[in-house]
C-alpha cells in the first residue's frame, strides 16, 4: 500500500525479519528502550496483545495557537471603527461595542480550539509480531509519513540493533 504526499510516494507498510536468535522479550525490550531515546521520547505506547502493539505520537501545532492569540489582538483594531461610526457615544454603543467584542473573541477562541484540538500531527506505527521463527515484524504506518520517517529509521534499527536484515555482519559507526 502507498501513500501519495506531494510528489513523493511513501510505503505505509513494511516487514521487518529479525534474526534467528530474538526472541519476543528482546524485541519489547528493544521498543520500550527506543521509546525513551529523543526519537521516541514523543511516541507512546498501547499494547493490543502480546502480538500487537501500537506506538502513537500526536503533537499540536503551536502555530495555531499563536495566530489564535494574534487575532484576538488585532480585533481590538475592528472596534475602533465601529464606535467611530457610532453617531453618539453613548452606553448603549459602547456596551454593543464591547458585546461585538466579546463575541469576536468568542468565535476566535472556539476556531482556534477546535483546530488546535481536533486536529494534531499525527504518526502511528502500528507492529504485529508472527508466530514463526524468525520473528517477523508488520509494521503499517499512517499518519504524518514525510515527518516521522527518521524516527521510523530509529525505531526498525533499535529492534534489529544494528543487525543487517540479509544476514551480514553490521557496519558500526
Amino acid at each position: 500500500m502507498y501513500e501519495f504526499e506531494g510528489s513523493n510516494i511513501l510505503p505505509s507498510d513494511d516487514e521487518i525479519t529479525v534474526p534467528d536468535n530474538y526472541t519476543m522479550e528482546d524485541i519489547k525490550k528493544r521498543v520500550k528502550s527506543w521509546l525513551v531515546t529523543p526519537s521516541g521520547q514523543e511516541y507512546v505506547m498501547e499494547v493490543v496483545s502480546e502480538k500487537h502493539v501500537i506506538l502513537t505520537k500526536a503533537k499540536h501545532d503551536m502555530k495555531i495557537c499563536c495566530y489564535g492569540c494574534v487575532g484576538m489582538f488585532l480585533s481590538v483594531f475592528l472596534m475602533i471603527p465601529f464606535l467611530i461610526t457610532q453617531p453618539t457615544y453613548s452606553y448603549e454603543a459602547l456596551l454593543n461595542a464591547m458585546a461585538g467584542y466579546v463575541a469576536v473573541i468568542g468565535v476566535i477562541m472556539a476556531i482556534t480550539v477546535a483546530f488546535f484540538c481536533l486536529k494534531p500531527q499525527k504518526a502511528v506505527f502500528e507492529m504485529r509480531f508472527g508466530n514463526e521463527l524468525p520473528i517477523k515484524i508488520q509494521i503499517h504506518r499512517s499518519g504524518e509519513l514525510k515527518k516521522s520517517a527518521y524516527e521510523y529509521e530509529s525505531l526498525k534499527s533499535a529492534i534489529l540493533g544494528g543487525a543487517d536484515p540479509f544476514g551480514g555482519p553490521a557496519l558500526n559507526y
